[in-house]
């Protein structure tokens, strides 16, 4: 199988890139081809879906429309740091996931992003 991944900040600024995904009981795993050694992994639990990075960067966040989760990012470097996370949509289809959130920095700095993940 097939997955797009299509992420757009808030100065809209596009990643755009496919990859094969394996498919992982409830959900899918694929290569991050906007990070070297970099695994994303997708798990899909009723209405929210539960994002993890894994390699040179470690990134993890879990998407509940309406709700503030707790997220986390830590890369080679040695940087790392909790965040919060405001998951304003989440739609869960076959062949498509739709992710409107907010990255909000312990400073108040706060970061839209979309993301979708188109499943071939």
């Amino acid at each position: 199988m097939e997955v797009t991944f299509i992420s757009i900040d808030q100065k809209n600024h596009k990643i755009e890139y496919k990859a094969i995904a394996k498919q992982d009981g409830n959900g899918i795993s694929f290569s991050d081809k906007s990070c070297e050694n970099t695994v994303i992994y997708l798990k899909i639990k009723e209405n929210k879906l539960h994002l993890l990075r894994q390699g040179e960067v470690t990134m993890e966040m879990e998407f509940i429309p309406k709700e503030k989760t707790k997220g986390y990012y830590q890369n080679q470097l040695g940087l790392s740091f909790e965040f919060d996370v405001y998951c304003s949509l989440c739609i869960i289809k076959d062949e498509r996931i739709d992710v409107h959130y907010e990255m909000i920095l312990e400073d108040g700095t706060t970061n839209k992003q979309k993301l979708a993940f188109i499943i071939n």
